[in-house]
């Protein structure tokens, strides 16, 4: 299934050569920067599993026209294990974002600042 559905989003891509070359681009700075790795070792084995991945393109967009979202909702058949399903899911943040609202409220200043980006991190 991944492979099928890469060879429909290369063949969507390749209707805007730019788009495909920023796709291609922002795939390997991710690894690069050490977010994903190759395993050749597991290329060979009987059975793998790939991370399924799509562009999201905003052509409005100033600062990012092409963004990458990794699918780990996506099934083998309709039995099969999804990423999302092995993961171990913490207790709900809800309540503490009520408190954080209010203690937004409580305070006279308020420092804001932006995330460049999601994967970079302190060095």
């Amino acid at each position: 299934m991944s492979l099928r559905r890469h060879k429909t989003q290369v063949a969507r891509l390749e209707k805007e050569p730019e788009v495909l070359v920023e796709y291609a681009s922002i795939i390997e700075d991710e690894l690069e920067a050490g977010v994903m790795e190759k395993v050749v070792e597991l290329e060979k084995a009987l059975e793998v599993h790939y991370l399924q991945h799509q562009a999201v393109i905003r052509k409005q967009s100033t600062t990012m026209k092409v963004q990458v979202v990794y699918d780990a909702l996506s099934r083998e058949s309709k039995t099969g294990m999804t990423l999302n399903d092995c993961l171990h899911v913490g207790p709900s943040l809800n309540p503490l974002l009520y408190n954080i609202l209010l203690q937004f409220r409580e305070n006279r200043m308020v420092l804001v600042g932006a995330i460049e980006s999601v994967f970079e991190c302190c060095s």
